[in-house]
């Protein structure tokens, strides 16, 4: 059962170009956001969080119009209700609107066509990483940083980005949601995203997004040139539960760590020293079942586990539903066999327990994911 207040069609192919079109300035100046120049300078920075707050606020119009259309089920305006409830309280508590973006990204693009929205956004990724890099280059307005590992001196290169490991996160979401727009990597596809994987990699040092990428090569070429059933079953299973093991693994790693026991100590290392910081992050603040505002930037103990981020930040229903959301879609994808989808949601999943993306749109658009998967699988639609 549904509602129509517009019954008229006649601006629908209006507002989806309204939406795509808002979607791709809204991801290119997030990606920009990220660069050097606009950390450094004040006047670009404000510049480029009003566009940013001005396309999320077309965005939201959009969304209204589909409301008034009759897009939505009764079914589906009660489950967005039921979600939309806990996420308002945890806004009041802590004012960061990365989970709300979601929400409101899941009701828009249910209504277009999405594999569009999915190429926008490899393009304006991809835009905005050549445009920081040309900044970088042509500015003065370039961060790099001089550390020492295992007694040799290195220098991370931020190639126009404000911090050195971004170039190659925002890589990595597009090499994992290009393999969702391509289905089938072919040898020219896995020959320049590892030479600009090994690029990267030589220039700002980022060892846990470039074997990242490696992992994800691997497993599209074994289930898309080397399929086979048993394997298949194994990978969907884990990816299903991929989030919930994510989850799990990054908080409970953090809170028992013990810089005495040889096991945390061998796994801190491997993790780049990111236990101790979020050990001592949960030690100071805990975490609340609403969520909280908590200076973690402003102290320097940095949370690089999104899931340990969101935790901590937007509290324990949040993260509930945030986890139990990506596990319905992964199991989803799986029952479908739908290969490519799969893939992406493993690589959110990964990069989540320990590093940057979980639920950020600007890291790789899980909601768009989730309806290019109802949209050709229309049984597991609401």
């Amino acid at each position: 059962m549904s509602f129509q207040i517009i019954k008229k069609d006649k601006y629908d192919s209006v507002i989806e170009k309204l939406l795509m079109t808002t979607y791709f300035i809204h991801q290119l100046l997030f990606v920009f956001s990220s660069s050097e120049l606009a950390h450094s300078v004040v006047t670009i920075e404000k510049i480029a969080d009003i566009g940013i707050i001005l396309t999320f606020s077309l965005i939201i119009l959009a969304d209204f119009y589909y409301f008034l259309r009759g897009n939505f089920s009764i079914k589906e305006i009660v489950i967005y209700i039921a979600i939309a409830i806990p996420l308002l309280i945890s806004f009041m508590n802590y004012r960061v609107v990365m989970v709300l973006v979601n929400l409101v990204a899941i009701s828009c693009f249910k209504n277009v066509d999405v594999k569009k929205a999915i190429k926008l956004y490899i393009i304006a990724t991809a835009l905005g990483i050549l445009i920081n890099l040309l900044i970088g280059v042509l500015t003065p307005y370039t961060f790099n940083e001089t550390t020492t590992r295992y007694g040799v001196e290195r220098v991370r290169y931020g190639l126009g980005f404000y911090w050195v490991t971004f170039a190659a996160h925002y890589f990595y979401s597009l090499v994992f949601i290009y393999i969702l727009y391509k289905k089938k990597l072919n040898k020219f596809d896995y020959t320049w995203i590892m030479i600009i994987n090994v690029l990267l990699f030589i220039a700002n040092d980022t060892k846990a997004v470039f074997f990242y990428t490696i992992l994800l090569l691997i497993i599209e070429f074994i289930l898309n040139r080397k399929f086979n059933d048993i394997f298949y079953r194994i990978f969907g299973v884990i990816t299903t539960i991929s989030f919930v093991i994510a989850g799990l693994s990054s908080f409970l790693l953090s809170y028992f760590y013990d810089s005495s026991n040889k096991f945390f100590v061998f796994v801190n290392k491997i993790l780049s020293g990111r236990l101790t910081l979020m050990h001592r992050g949960l030690e100071r603040w805990g975490f609340t079942v609403w969520g909280q505002t908590i200076p973690i930037n402003e102290t320097g103990n940095t949370i690089d586990s999104s899931m340990v981020n969101m935790l901590m930040q937007n509290g324990l229903v949040v993260f509930i539903i945030c986890i139990s959301f990506m596990t319905y879609f992964s199991y989803i994808a799986y029952k479908t066999k739908n290969i490519p989808v799969l893939i992406a949601l493993l690589a959110v999943a990964i990069r989540s327990a320990f590093d940057l993306g979980f639920m950020a749109l600007q890291f790789g658009p899980v909601v768009i994911i989730f309806y290019l998967i109802v949209k050709e699988n229309n049984n597991y639609a609401y």
